[in-house]
């Protein structure tokens, strides 16, 4: 694995996330 877990921190964040957090985050990444 070449990131050394780097982006553990993220999908922890990422997993706490309220269902309308990740919703809004998810709307947001799609519309880039």
């Amino acid at each position: 694995l070449w990131h050394g877990g780097e982006a553990d921190a993220s999908k922890t964040s990422f997993s706490l996330l309220s269902h309308p957090e990740h919703t809004a985050l998810l709307h947001f990444l799609k519309a880039l």
